[in-house]
């Protein structure tokens, strides 16, 4: 063992270890191994397959199907939301004209103009006393009410 030198060298970690005076040729052989492997499974990384071509070119072709629909559809809900906004709008101007036409109408025509149209032109008159039926209504029957009876 006079012979032998001893060499120290870090693999990974802190830990020192001693190698008997073979160590570097072993290392030199153990990291050209190494290098050679790594090269081949960069090569084989770089290298696309047929078959993973197709799967990729049919997945960005799926993909690309699945965003333009999303987008048309995207658009018909803009589309539905502004027909939408629209029509509500067209709904309430007809509701306020609607409410002033009605107004129009009540304040236009009076209760006394009506009577005196229907008494003078029309020759309607109020009716006689035998012209007038009375009637009673029993406890089992009902009736519904919707304004006051003048």
């Amino acid at each position: 063992m006079a012979n032998t030198k001893s060499y120290y060298y870090i693999e990974g970690n802190t830990v020192r270890e001693v190698l008997p005076e073979q160590a570097p040729i072993e290392r030199e052989r153990r990291r050209r191994h190494i290098d050679q492997q790594t090269r081949r499974n960069r090569q084989r990384a770089k290298s696309l397959s047929a078959g993973t071509v197709a799967f990729m070119t049919g997945a960005l072709v799926a993909l690309g199907l699945v965003a333009a629909v999303y987008l048309h559809l995207q658009a018909d809900v803009r589309e539905l939301k502004s027909n939408n906004v629209t029509m509500q709008n067209e709904l309430i101007s007809m509701q306020d004209a609607n409410d002033a036409y009605e107004k129009e109408i009540e304040t236009s025509v009076s209760l006394t103009d009506i009577k005196k149209k229907a008494i003078k032109e029309l020759g309607m008159q109020y009716p006689s006393a035998d012209q007038i039926v009375y009637y009673n209504v029993e406890s089992k029957d009902y009736m519904q009410q919707y304004a006051d009876i003048p």
